[in-house]
């Protein structure tokens, strides 16, 4: 039989990993969410899906928040400070007490 005929090749899976995401990750997603997390990989991404969950990043998404979170926080103590110092600054001159330049 040609290769490209062999009963390997038949049926797109070419006998490597299922597609979408792994059980174990829709499981993680399904518990995280306080969901069943029995059942069929079919069953667990429907399941996912219907509660229109994002399956997978994990702690790159965790990392990615956080970081967020601690930059907003920053920016606010920053923005803050420039604040009390604009309020605690002598205010400019008045304008009829400029000297003239000889």
């Amino acid at each position: 039989m040609p290769p490209t005929l062999s009963p390997a090749n038949v049926g797109g899976q070419e006998g490597g990993r299922r597609s979408g995401p792994t059980v174990k990750a829709l499981k993680r997603t399904l518990k995280k969410a306080g969901l069943k997390t029995t059942g069929k990989k079919a069953t667990l991404t429907r399941r996912v899906k219907k509660a229109h969950l994002k399956v997978g990043g994990g702690l790159m998404d965790d990392l990615k928040a956080k970081l967020k979170e601690k930059a907003e926080k920053a920016m606010d103590k920053v923005a803050d400070k420039v604040i009390a110092k604009m309020e605690n600054a002598a205010p400019p001159p008045a304008t009829g007490a400029r000297r003239h330049r000889y």
